[in-house]
């Protein structure tokens, strides 16, 4: 692909700080919607008679915004966990250790543990920088348009080996996390290693996608 091709893919994609809601599935962000912020809880409230009844709309309103910001973390987590699996794909300017002078593509491991500035479209991992992140779905994207996806996705191999060990380990869902997530990485065979997929973070989503949360103890 040319540089000028990429640069073109960058131009039409969602900025970091925009793609976090713009990717999520449509059941989060209508929950999102439904969930006020600080200002509109306040203004949803009928005129305080006292001091009381003022700390109480008070604290309603900052719980309410502790949750909407919680849930919109979820969201910003959901993203990276879509980049990490190359769902979605991520270019921008490389500025640490070396600048790049045009889009680069930023490869999915790079989204396991990132430093990120999401109002400011930035993220650090692993001694690398880029800033202007732009976020793309592949699958949009012309056949001529296609880039290389990095390494195959570990979603796979996660996924398959929770739902062997459920089938071979009737406490699997019910067990703490750290147990469950030890017992994947025994069964892949592999140990965590910064960037491969199998860190405690990473595999609780899966086992979260495959588990009946009610099930799961932390």
């Amino acid at each position: 692909m040319t540089k000028n091709r990429l640069k073109g893919i960058w131009e039409n994609a969602v900025p970091l700080a925009d793609a976090w809601h713009h990717f999520a599935p449509r059941k989060m962000q209508s929950s999102l919607e439904k969930m006020p912020n600080f200002v509109q809880k306040l203004d949803s409230k009928q005129k305080p008679k006292g001091t009381l009844e003022t700390v109480v709309i008070i604290a309603s309103a900052y719980t309410a915004s502790a949750e909407r910001k919680q849930f919109i973390k979820t969201m910003q987590e959901h993203l990276l966990d879509e980049l990490f699996n190359s769902n979605l794909l991520a270019l921008g300017y490389r500025y640490m250790p070396s600048e790049s002078r045009r889009p680069v593509q930023i490869d999915p491991v790079y989204f396991d543990y990132p430093d990120i500035d999401w109002d400011g479209n930035r993220a650090e991992f692993n001694g690398k920088a880029y800033h202007a992140i732009r976020i793309f779905n592949p699958r949009d994207l012309s056949d001529d348009q296609k880039l290389r996806t990095g390494r195959p996705s570990s979603g796979a191999a996660i996924n398959a080996a929770i739902k062997s060990l459920i089938l071979e380990k009737q406490h699997f869902c019910t067990q703490p996390r750290k147990i469950a997530c030890d017992q994947i990485r025994q069964f892949i065979n592999k140990p965590v290693i910064p960037g491969n997929g199998l860190s405690d973070k990473n595999l609780e989503k899966y086992i979260l996608t495959n588990c009946d949360c009610r099930q799961i103890k932390n």
